[in-house]
């Protein structure tokens, strides 16, 4: 047995660990507006949901680019079929990273006037020094964050599976593997510890600065380059320079 083999095994079994994991710890925030039961249903109920949704975009983004890549390239199908499987995937990335981003906003910036987690790093912290290391697992949340972190536990769980045992696999299949296993272990635990506050913000910095590459790479799929493409790609690069 190869070593790619075993660490793969290795992924795969600490994923299905996590997944058991964000379904126990599931409403045992404090400040969760659902009873842990309650919520480990509605954590299971939301995985078919989701990558139900996914399925529609990607189906709803490869219609978009059909007209446009037959255009640009009338004699290469084999060009227009990767390039439209490529846009449909990027398609729902785009979606989920602008929905999960808008959620984290409103958390941040408009719900009951805001909170200061983004800009001021110590407020992250504030039970700490008022009540002890105790003081952060007793903090409760509101139920937007419950919400939050419900709703990105439910994506990275079906886009692991999806990665594992749907899609075609690509050179980077282990590396994506490792990423996805990470990511839900800093989502299960940073849930379970009660540092949620520093996780609003990750996941706001996460996802937001995902989507100028997400538009990037659409706009490059469809050749939306120079004045014909009204220089679309030049100013996702240049955006995403300057927000990285």
């Amino acid at each position: 047995m190869s070593v790619a083999r075993v660490v793969e095994g290795l992924l795969v079994v600490a994923f299905l660990f996590e997944v058991v994991g964000c379904v126990l710890v599931a409403g045992r925030a404090p400040g969760s507006p659902l009873e842990p039961n309650m919520a480990a249903g509605a954590l299971l109920a939301l995985l078919p949901v989701v990558y139900a949704g996914i399925v529609i975009i990607k189906h709803c983004g490869r219609v978009v680019a059909k007209a446009r890549l037959e255009t640009l390239y009338p004699n290469e199908p084999n060009r227009r079929l990767n390039y439209r499987v490529k846009f449909g995937d990027q398609s729902w990335q785009l979606v989920v990273h602008v929905l999960l981003s808008a959620l984290a906003y409103f958390i941040l910036r408009v719900e009951d006037g805001g909170v200061a987690w983004l800009d001021d790093h110590t407020s992250l912290w504030l039970p700490e020094a008022i009540g002890g290391t105790a003081g952060i697992f007793a903090n409760r949340s509101r139920p937007s964050v419950h919400l939050l972190y419900l709703l990105q536990a439910a994506a990275w769980i079906v886009t692991a599976v999806s990665h594992v045992w749907l899609e075609e696999r690509h050179k980077d299949y282990l590396m994506m593997l490792v990423h996805h296993v990470v990511t839900l272990a800093l989502i299960l635990l940073s849930y379970h510890f009660n540092f949620v506050k520093l996780g609003v913000v990750i996941m706001f910095l996460h996802d937001s600065s995902d989507i100028v590459i997400d538009l990037l790479k659409l706009c490059n799929y469809l050749n939306l380059e120079g004045i014909s493409g009204l220089f679309a790609v030049e100013a996702c690069f240049i955006t995403n320079f300057v927000t990285w």
